[in-house]
């Protein structure tokens, strides 16, 4: 056999290593913008999850001709002053906005993951109240949630009215930042 007419397989190092180089360059590009949809993708789900909570709430006192309330909870089962370690739906017959024995829970949810949410609202009040005509008892706010980073251009909004309906809030200037109810831009605590 001659050596012209021998065949290689594989690759040679130089190869390979021209190989590794473009995969690291690609990848490098590639993780934080993965890392970025999976963000916002956690924050899309977080506000639909918060926003079926306050429907619940909002029809439950209607149908029911009873108050209820959304509380922050770490346990499930009693109301606290973190919205970032749960929250809680559940008939506040007595209308304190905290959950006691014999009052009913309707729902339930665990922490957010890799995000940070607050309640703000006009009568600082750590609860979201209905009363039974299905708008709240007199008051109006926003949740405001953010990345663990505290990124502006990360923060959404859910904003609650007095009527009781909650909506998105949304970029209206273009400047890549949602504004709350007032127009004035999202900040992160």
């Amino acid at each position: 056999m001659q050596a012209s007419s021998i065949r290689r397989n594989g690759f040679s190092l130089i190869e390979l290593m021209i190989a590794l180089a473009l995969m690291g360059i690609a990848l490098g590009g590639g993780v934080p913008a993965f890392r970025g949809l999976l963000e916002r993708q956690r924050g899309s789900a977080l506000l639909m999850s918060l926003q079926q909570d306050i429907a619940l709430a909002r029809s439950q006192a209607a149908l029911s001709q009873r108050r209820v309330s959304l509380c922050p909870s770490a346990d499930q089962v009693h109301c606290g002053s973190d919205w970032n370690q749960g929250r809680l739906v559940f008939a506040d017959d007595n209308g304190n906005g905290s959950r006691e024995d014999g009052e009913t829970i309707l729902r339930h949810d665990d922490a957010p993951v890799g995000l940070a949410m607050n309640w703000r609202s006009a009568l600082r009040k750590p609860y979201l109240q209905f009363l039974p005509s299905g708008m709240t008892n007199h008051v109006n706010g926003s949740f405001v949630l953010c990345n663990e980073a505290k990124d502006r251009r990360s923060a959404r909004a859910l904003i609650i009215n007095k009527m009781g309906r909650a909506r998105a809030s949304r970029d209206r200037s273009g400047d890549g930042i949602h504004e709350d109810a007032s127009g004035r831009p999202l900040t992160c605590p």
